[in-house]
């Protein structure tokens, strides 16, 4: 597979995206400042779904200056795709889609199993500091590996026998959805979309409306919007 994007893993095993290097990808007109500032406006969270990090870069007169960029986990990378409505947004979170499919597969599973087993016991060969302990902590060390790679062989069995529980997705009604959620459904309503598209659109952002409920939202937004929450 083609990198269209670079992905890559932070200290606890995530996949992470610069949002910088998204941005340039998109080709959005907007100043990387102001694009990040509006795409956190519908209700991303700094340590729960991107953190800051700053890169530095020599300049033309030889001077090193940093620029504020953030770490995007690839589920928010896949939700900015999908808000650019734009070729370029589509072909990227088709791309995030398959990177993710392969970092689950059972292969890679395994693979970072073994991984961190071995740290685990890199980890414990450091403690053997002396003569007396070194048989105990050889066995102590072989008893966690195994242990680990039993752990990891089960989970790997389990997710590959059994099909996984769908993510719970949040159902609202008309008048209880928040302001940015409106807002997307709105510009669907007003693009001539048909209730089924927009519940489709709405799924996709990972929360459930009826048809019949988008349709109540759009008779009291034409007709009685003093209803609707602000």
């Amino acid at each position: 597979m083609q990198e269209l994007i670079e992905v890559k893993i932070n200290e606890k095993y995530e996949q992470i995206v610069s949002a910088r290097a998204l941005h340039k990808f998109l080709e959005s007109g907007e100043r990387f400042s102001k694009w990040f500032a509006r795409m956190v406006g519908y209700g991303f969270k700094e340590d729960a779904d991107f953190t800051g990090v700053l890169f530095g870069t020599a300049v033309g007169n030889g001077a090193h200056q940093e620029f504020q960029d953030y770490a995007l986990k690839i589920d928010m990378a896949k939700q900015l795709c999908m808000l650019a409505r734009s070729d370029k947004g589509k072909q990227a979170r088709q791309y995030f889609l398959q990177v993710e499919k392969d970092w689950n597969s059972p292969e890679k599973v395994m693979a970072r199993a073994l991984f961190i087993a071995g740290g685990q016991i890199e980890k414990l060969k450091k403690e053997l500091d002396s003569a007396e302990r070194r048989a105990a902590l050889r066995e102590k060390a072989l008893t966690e590996a195994f242990r680990l790679l039993e752990g990891a062989a089960a989970r790997i069995v389990k997710e590959v026998a059994i099909e996984k529980e769908p993510q719970p997705r949040r159902h609202y009604k008309a008048q209880k959805m928040p302001f940015e959620l409106r807002r997307a459904i709105d510009r669907k309503l007003e693009e001539g979309a048909t209730y089924q598209e927009i519940a489709a659109y709405v799924r996709e952002m990972g929360n459930f409306i009826s048809t019949s409920a988008l349709h109540r939202y759009n008779y009291q937004r034409l007709h009685h919007p003093e209803n609707l929450r602000t």
